[in-house]
């Protein structure tokens, strides 16, 4: 605890630590969609919200009245109860509209945040290859996880800070007209509280940063091992993966404690300065009141709306220190529309396939982008292939690659996911005529067979073919393979070639191997060498230029 204290206190007294995140207004324009579809909403709860804010607010003075008027009075029976029955019908009436406030409020902030979510995820779903060789999944889940810190945005705080102004307004002038003397004592106090809130959100923009970006590197930790645990149990390095867990929650840990003692210094602080300045209230009125010059239902109603007024004050700062984490996050949010899609500076064209004849033109790639620049162009029958679509052009192209990913569902899922609209017909013609049902038959369930996450309950072979089928329903005008066969037997390799000579003889297929059998099916083939052409030769070996 004391070397937490001590960090949370150097980065409220260091002049060295960075701002607190300040609001930008071109942030939170990017908000302003999400608010439009929920208008309706907003405003029916700010109004509710404005009602159960000042329905509360004549409590006081009644107070005083049936303390000093009736109790201390004429003592009016009459009067008495029908001054209860009013606080008690404002408290009651208090109560229900807090609560359909609290209820829409709810609603406006789960829609809005599932929708953000949403775009948030459709986003990142359209990156670059490239974004995504850098980033693990469970990072990438950490930081989706950062879109519930908006919730404060979309919940009743920024309206009540409004309020809460305008409330602080109200307040003071009864105060004013209650006692000024005392009103004047009472406001003493906020220069002190105002102090104790710059010192105490100093540290938590860097603080709030930190400990999201711990919480995304523990998440991607996390995923890593569990999609990992095939190596970590035949190595046996359990241990070692847990010790490399706990490094990073116990910096997880230290960063939220010091979030958490930011909050509770200035909390606290406040707290403390209030109830001193209370107490000198007290101190003072006790004096007018022995002096007749106050009444017990007068100090009574000032306290009660003194207390008020601190309330509303204290949301007020508080609110500066409250939001900061949320602005963080937003930050770090809208970091991802910053990014370039892969949808970006491409043609609108529709890719129309005649005879598949690819033409590369001066072509270089770069996986990082800064060892050589992607330069020249491909052509697909006198296409360029950066006016076209990315839709239409993966459309046409079906790739199945060496490492194949399946979902945590039925054989039939996988199928039918790149053609869901196919019917149960339809899957088991395309069975029949890849000559596979001996496949399908051999499956625990059939089709329905469950194979667990990314196909682990099947074999090499077994996850190749399904790759094949579900590439086969696309209907592809291009196939591409890129080592597919590389880790399968040859019983497999050859039901694939079958399917190759059989399903896409009217197509282009390119073959991307180091040594397969479907070598020999190719038409032309193109060999290089550390990434330079060697020769191009037919299917008999004769060499062409």
């Amino acid at each position: 605890m004391k070397e937490d204290l001590k960090e949370a206190l150097r980065l409220m007294f260091s002049q060295s630590e960075s701002e607190p995140q300040k609001v930008h207004l071109t942030e939170l324009k990017r908000l302003l969609p999400y608010a439009r579809q929920q208008w309706k909403n907003i405003l029916v709860a700010s109004i509710l919200l404005i009602i159960s804010s000042l329905i509360s607010l004549p409590i006081p003075y009644l107070t005083m009245v049936v303390i000093d008027d009736v109790l201390l009075g004429d003592q009016d029976v009459t009067l008495f109860v029908l001054l209860i029955l009013i606080m008690a019908g404002l408290h009651i009436g208090e109560t229900i509209f807090s609560f359909l406030t609290d209820y829409l409020f709810t609603v406006i902030n789960q829609r809005v945040m599932a929708r953000i979510q949403k775009d948030v995820f459709s986003r990142i779903l359209r990156l670059p290859f490239s974004f995504f060789n850098k980033s693990q999944s469970g990072y990438l889940l950490g930081r989706m996880g950062e879109v519930s810190e908006l919730k404060v945005i979309f919940s009743d705080s920024l309206v009540m800070e409004l309020i809460n102004v305008l409330q602080f307004v109200v307040i003071l002038v009864i105060l004013f007209h209650l006692n000024w003397q005392l009103t004047l004592v009472s406001l003493l106090t906020l220069p002190i509280v105002f102090v104790v809130l710059k010192y105490s959100y100093r540290g938590l923009s860097p603080t709030s940063g930190e400990l999201m970006e711990t919480a995304a590197e523990v998440s991607s930790h996390m995923e890593e091992s569990f999609s990992g645990i095939e190596v970590i149990k035949s190595f046996g390095t359990e241990a070692r993966a847990s010790d490399e867990l706990t490094e990073k929650l116990d910096t997880f840990v230290h960063k939220g404690i010091i979030q958490s003692m930011l909050f509770t210094i200035f909390g606290e602080s406040s707290n403390l300065i209030i109830t001193l300045g209370l107490l000198f209230i007290l101190l003072v009125s006790g004096f007018q009141i022995m002096a007749g010059v106050f009444t017990i239902g007068g100090y009574l109603a000032f306290v009660g709306y003194v207390g008020m007024m601190y309330a509303t004050l204290v949301s007020i700062a508080s609110f500066g220190v409250t939001i900061q984490p949320t602005l963080v996050a937003l930050s770090r949010i809208l970091e991802f529309f910053e990014l370039t899609t892969e949808h970006e500076g491409r043609g609108n064209e529709t890719l129309n396939y005649i005879g598949g004849e690819i033409q590369f033109n001066g072509v270089s790639f770069s996986y990082d982008g800064k060892k050589k620049a992607q330069e020249g162009s491909i052509l697909i029958d006198g296409q360029d292939i950066t006016r076209v679509k990315l839709s239409s052009l993966r459309e046409k192209i079906g790739i199945i690659s060496q490492n194949i990913f399946l979902f945590n569902d039925t054989v039939k899922n996988n199928i039918v996911y790149s053609n869901p609209n196919i019917s149960d017909q339809g899957i088991e013609k395309v069975i029949r005529e890849l000559e596979i049902t001996d496949f399908v038959e051999n499956l625990p369930q059939g089709l329905n067979t469950i194979i667990g996450e990314r196909g682990v309950r099947l074999s090499g072979g077994q996850k190749q073919l399904l790759a094949f089928i579900r590439t086969t329903l696309k209907k592809p005008s291009i196939l591409l393979l890129d080592e597919a066969t590389s880790a399968i037997d040859q019983t497999t390799e050859e039901k694939i070639e079958k399917i190759i000579k059989g399903q896409y003889q009217e197509n282009t297929v390119i073959i991307i191997a180091h040594k397969s059998r479907l070598i020999k099916i190719a038409d032309k083939r193109v060999i290089l060498d550390k990434g330079e052409i060697v020769r191009i030769e037919d299917r008999n070996g004769v060499y062409s230029s």
